[in-house]
């Protein structure tokens, strides 16, 4: 079984399209997967999220997504 996770495809004009997941901390099955477990510790630290619950309730966490410039 995998973890929980989102798949993003981003894409803007002049730039590499990144595709990628978002995983979320602490669940269980993160140490067995491997995808996740195929990247770098520093790749790691930007695909998994710390969830944090807000004043609502709703669990919210912070995700940064950079693109590459196209070299032309």
């Amino acid at each position: 079984m995998r973890p929980p996770h989102i798949h993003f495809k981003v894409s803007l004009k002049g730039h590499h399209t990144l595709v990628t997941q978002l995983y979320f901390e602490g669940n269980m099955y993160n140490a067995k997967d491997s995808i996740l477990n195929s990247l770098s510790k520093e790749e790691k630290k930007k695909v998994i999220i710390k969830l944090k619950k807000e004043v609502t309730g709703l669990p919210t966490g912070n995700f940064i997504i950079t693109l590459k410039k196209d070299s032309k």
